[in-house]
């Protein structure tokens, strides 16, 4: 029995180090809200995102609206450097994109659980949690901490998807 409860603890003390959350980040979860721990954390990565999307914009819209200012007079030429241009300017979106979504998490500061029996998947070095019809694709520190097959909670924010806690539902 000693060995089973040290086997459970190793099991939840794995889960926190890998999403890196706390007891208190976990009870501020359960009752659907982030702890302080979790909103400086986010407000750090939605300022990362910013500080990464805006050199690359202030590079890359220069580059658009000439682009765009020299092809109105020769739209044959459009073709595929219009494409190229598109997929440019939509990859420079992807930071914000994050950084919007994490806003709206911390302004709503409501966090949504879904519960069942994890689904382990890994293709390639792409490693992903599922449970039900919903998969977060996941490092591979997180996706060792779970076992699969296994009943979890996990919680996370509903705009950025972003997973905050864990709980491991032992089948007694």
């Amino acid at each position: 029995m000693g060995k089973e409860k040290s086997k459970d603890h190793s099991l939840e003390t794995d889960l926190m180090a890998a999403l890196d959350f706390t007891v208190m980040g976990l009870g501020a979860n359960q009752d659907g809200h982030l702890s302080q721990q979790q909103k400086t954390r986010l407000q750090y990565e939605r300022k990362q995102a910013l500080l990464f999307a805006i050199p690359i914009s202030l590079v890359v819209i220069p580059i658009a609206l000439l682009f765009l200012a020299y092809n109105v007079r020769h739209p044959a030429e459009w073709g595929y450097g219009g494409i190229g241009l598109g997929l440019l300017l939509g990859f420079t979106l992807i930071p914000f994109r994050r950084a919007i979504r994490l806003t709206r998490d911390l302004r709503a500061n409501r966090v949504e659980a879904v519960q069942g029996y994890v689904s382990l998947d890994m293709n390639g070095s792409q490693c992903s949690v599922t449970i039900g019809n919903q998969t977060w694709q996941v490092n591979k520190n997180v996706f060792l901490a779970f076992k699969n097959g296994d009943p979890y909670c996990l919680y996370y924010l509903p705009h950025s998807r972003t997973l905050l806690s864990a709980e491991w539902l032992r089948e007694e």
